[in-house]
């Protein structure tokens, strides 16, 4: 399971590497993660996840998409 938390993480870091606009976001939702389960507010925690979770799809779908586009050259 850890090694699984690890990877996705490196997987989910790369997915926002060189966007510090991406990687601001990210953190943000991290952190409100976080806090949600350091208050102990279960409720929260999931609905925080579970949105972070489909917009990380979205992305790595989306990337998925252009990478698997053929090349539209001149």
């Amino acid at each position: 399971m850890r090694q699984q938390a690890e990877v996705a993480g490196e997987l989910h870091q790369r997915e926002h590497d060189g966007n510090p606009d991406e990687l601001d976001r990210m953190r943000t939702e991290h952190l409100a993660i976080a806090e949600a389960i350091a208050a102990r507010d279960a409720t929260t925690a999931r609905d925080l996840m579970q949105q972070h979770l489909r917009g990380t799809r979205h992305a790595v779908l989306s990337q998925e998409k252009e990478e698997t586009r053929p090349d539209q050259g001149p």
